[in-house]
């Protein structure tokens, strides 16, 4: 399994700190216009769940992804 990036992750506490009035507005304005367009294509709503790299969980659940990767390739190979 390689890591890949798939996701854009703004920490709201960092948003709250450094964006301006205006850049907040186009950034929520942004996330409206992808929710619109995930409800327009049959997609459900997002819902993640984010671990930092300098937590302890973050290794283990990279290995939990990896594992559960590996079952689900080798059921398709049987």
């Amino acid at each position: 399994m390689v890591r890949e990036e798939r996701y854009i992750v703004f920490k709201i506490s960092d948003v709250v700190r450094c964006l301006s009035d205006d850049d907040k507005q186009r950034l929520a304005d942004i996330r409206q216009k992808l929710c619109e367009y995930r409800q327009a294509n049959g997609k459900p709503e997002q819902h993640c769940v984010v671990a930092e790299s300098d937590w302890p969980e973050y290794e283990p659940i990279w290995q939990a992804i990896a594992d559960r990767v590996a079952a689900e390739q080798a059921a398709q190979a049987d």
